[in-house]
Order: structure tokens, then sequence, then C-alpha cells
């Protein structure tokens, strides 16, 4: 049996989920043991930490910041990637997007703020949020991502307290597939700029569109940058200076200003990314981009001020990967080309299989966003599916979504794997639905 065909199963002291050969499970939103490129990563240390670029002061406390031969070279290849260009006195390196996130709530939010979040959303994203003591608002979504006229009309009816945060994920949206085009992206700053809230960008697909896909939209961060230079976000600060809570008192953020107090020069977003989706989870590396003006806020961190550098041995090896294009063959000829493969695989089998639900194809990222027959539990759904059909899932409420809805991941198996799956689920909705014909 062939590497190829060798069931996808993950069983080790190192993983934090254990996946078995028994259970087909599509709410794994990780890269499958094929994607992970342990030979690169060896390449990479080899390069860093015994060759002419070997230094033993990256052993050392390192710059908050994270060292900036290493940002030049993120930016660089971000830049190229994005084909927008990236400041590299603009990153800050982080342990991934998770902590960026974390970030982001405690250094330019205080506890009692608003943030508003799409639901449905990243279903970890909440606790984040929570823990961070700040008081989260739903905004609807529709089949381009965000709904911003929804959002709109939020904010104009002013139902809530008014935003400190808004978080999102513009671009093959975790859990829906969905990317914000650019008008909508447009209006979205606009309504950010009159309204006084800061976008925290969730971008870690933004580098994971399908091979032969239309070109995404610009990052948000772009899209801003165009406005501010073309004068389209002039005059639409909000003559408040200061942010209300529910009992209508004024709340400070964490940066020692008035909460809605806007930053310096204008820029209104933030935006994450992760080696997470195109190297490797284990790496614990990202970057958050921003203006000076907010930057400096992030990097007030107490953590990142008593330890230096999140990671700098990660750094040192992405940097290398970077360096010898190695990360670059990786995510154009094996990480782009297979989630392109397996999403087809599900698409497809879906589309075969299960006829009576329905889905928006996503043009890259990790997930499908089924919507099940209305009468669906997908909760109940899950437990007998797992139960009788060994195939499992993430149900749409675990996300903030509706509950006939369902968030199937295609990153970890194979397309002969996920087909299984597919025709698993679809065994297991179809004595779902006549066990409903027989209790109604």
């Amino acid at each position: 049996m062939t590497d190829s065909e060798l069931p996808s199963i993950q069983l080790s002291e190192f993983t934090q989920r254990q996946l078995d050969s028994d259970v087909i499970d599509f709410s794994a939103g990780q890269p499958g043991p094929r994607l992970l490129p342990l030979d690169m990563v060896a390449a990479g240390a080899a390069h860093r930490f015994t060759g002419a670029a070997a230094d033993p002061y990256i052993l050392q406390y390192g710059t908050v910041q994270g060292y900036s031969s290493f940002r030049h070279c993120l930016a660089a290849f971000l830049s190229d990637a994005t084909q927008h260009k990236v400041d590299p006195d603009e990153l800050l390196i982080t342990a991934g997007v998770s902590h960026g996130l974390d970030l982001a709530c405690r250094l330019l939010a205080s506890p009692g703020d608003a943030v508003l979040v799409e639901a449905p959303t990243y279903f970890l994203a909440g606790d984040i949020l929570r823990q961070a003591g700040l008081t989260l608002v739903p905004v609807p979504t529709c089949d381009e991502g965000l709904d911003v006229d929804a959002l709109e009309v939020m904010l104009q009816q002013q139902q809530y307290p008014r935003p400190k945060l808004l978080y999102t994920i513009p671009i093959h949206n975790n859990p829906a597939g969905t990317t914000i085009p650019l008008a909508k992206r447009q209006q979205l700053l606009r309504l950010a700029h009159k309204h006084d809230f800061t976008i925290v960008a969730d971008e870690v697909y933004q580098l994971l569109s399908f091979p032969g896909s239309r070109e995404p939209p610009p990052p948000l961060k772009v899209v801003e940058q165009q406005m501010l230079q073309q004068g389209l976000l002039d005059g639409l600060a909000s003559s408040s200076s200061s942010s209300q809570n529910a009992n209508g008192s004024s709340v400070s953020n964490g940066a020692g200003g008035t909460s809605g107090s806007q930053p310096q020069g204008g820029e209104r977003v933030v935006s994450m990314g992760s080696f997470s989706k195109i190297m490797a989870p284990g790496m614990r590396l990202g970057w958050m981009e921003a203006a000076p003006s907010l930057l400096q806020q992030l990097c007030r961190d107490g953590v990142l001020n008593s330890g230096g550098s999140i990671a700098p041995l990660a750094s040192g090896i992405a940097h290398s990967c970077l360096e010898l294009g190695l990360l670059q063959q990786h995510l154009h000829q094996v990480i782009r080309p297979s989630l392109a493969a397996g999403c087809a695989a599900v698409c497809e089998a879906l589309r075969r299989e299960v006829p009576r639900c329905s889905f928006q194809q996503p043009l890259g990222g990790y997930f499908v966003w089924v919507q099940l027959p209305q009468e669906v539990c997908a909760e109940e759904l899950l437990q007998l599916a797992e139960a009788k059909h060994r195939v499992r899932f993430v149900p749409g409420r675990a996300c903030q979504g509706l509950r006939h809805m369902a968030r199937l991941s295609f990153s970890f198996y194979r397309p002969d794997e996920l087909q299984q799956g597919v025709a698993r689920l679809a065994a297991a909705l179809d004595d779902y639905l006549a066990g409903e014909r027989a209790e109604h």
C-alpha cells in the first residue's frame, strides 16, 4: 500500500485531536498528515541554525515586534502573494491568529466594550472574546459574507452599545466559505470610520484561494489605504470621542484613551495572518499588520514586553523556508491544489449523494457550509451519524448558525475518503428523515 493509499489518521502524543481510521471526521479543520512538511521544516532549521545564517543571539530574548530581517522577508512574501505592498515596520509577529485576536481584544478594547461578530463565525473565537470581558453583538451574514447592509441598519438604530471592535473572517470564511466583495468592503470601512470602531480582520485564508479561481478582492487594510489616499473616508469620523456602555457611561480603552477614540492617522483595520494554514499549525507562528498608531498599542502587551518576541525560533525556521523558496513551493504545489481537490470531492459528492441539501461552493479555504433540510436538527443528526455511520461534522449552532446547518472541512482527508464520508452522511440523513416521518 502506497503512502497515497494509507488512511488519514492522527494518533500521536503531539496532537490536540486524535483521529483514527474508523471515523471520518469533517470537524477536523486542520491539514492532513500529507500536508505537514517535516522535511521542509528540517531543511529550514538546518539552514538557520547550522549554516552561514546561524547566529547564537536568536536564542536570546528577542525584540517585541519580531526580528527585523524576518519581518522584511515576510513583508516581501506577502507583498508578492497579495500584489500589494506590505510595510515590514507594520508587522508584529504573533503565535498565530488566536494569539493575535487575544492581543486585539485586550489592547484595543476594555472589559464591557461591545464587539460586533458575524454570525455564523469561527466557533472558538467567542471564547477568546468573552474571556477578554467583551460583549458579543451578532451581525447577520449573507451569500457575500458579513451582511454590511444589516450592520448599517443596526448602527443607525443604536440598539446596542457603540462597538469598539468588529471581528470578521472576510475571505474564504470559516464556516461559510464566503468572501466579502470589494464594494461591501468599502461600505464596511465607511461604517468603521463613521462609527469609530476597529475592524479585526482574520485573514488566515487570504493565501488559500484555489488555483484557477478568480482573483480575490484586496485585503481589508489595502482597501482602507486606497480609500484614505483617495479621500473617500474624509469627514466620516463620529463627533463623539467616547463610547457608552449599556448604562450610558463612558468606557476607557486598554491604551489609556476613551473607547471609541479614533487612532491617530485614522486607520481602522488590524489584519491577522498565520503560518498554521500555509505551513504547519505546530509552528505556532503568525503576524498582525496594522498602522503605527494601532501597532504601538498592541506592542504594549505585558507578556511581549516581559518575554520579548513570542516565537524567535519558529520565526527563524520560517524565515529560512521563505528565503530558500521552500514555503512558496509548498503553498503553490501542495497546499492549494490539495485543498482544491478536497473541496471539489466534497461538493461533487454532496450534489450526488445529498441532493436535498444546498451549499455555496467555496473558492478557497477549508470549509463547506451545508444547509440541511429545514426539519433537521444538526445536533441530533450528528449523534446518529457518529453512533451508527461513523462520520462527524460541526453542527451549525456551534458556529452561531442555524440549527439545520453543518460545517464540513475538506482539509484533512484524501478526496476518496471525503467522498466516502459524504456517502456516510447521506445514509445518516436518510435514517434521520425516516425516523422523523415515522414520528410525525
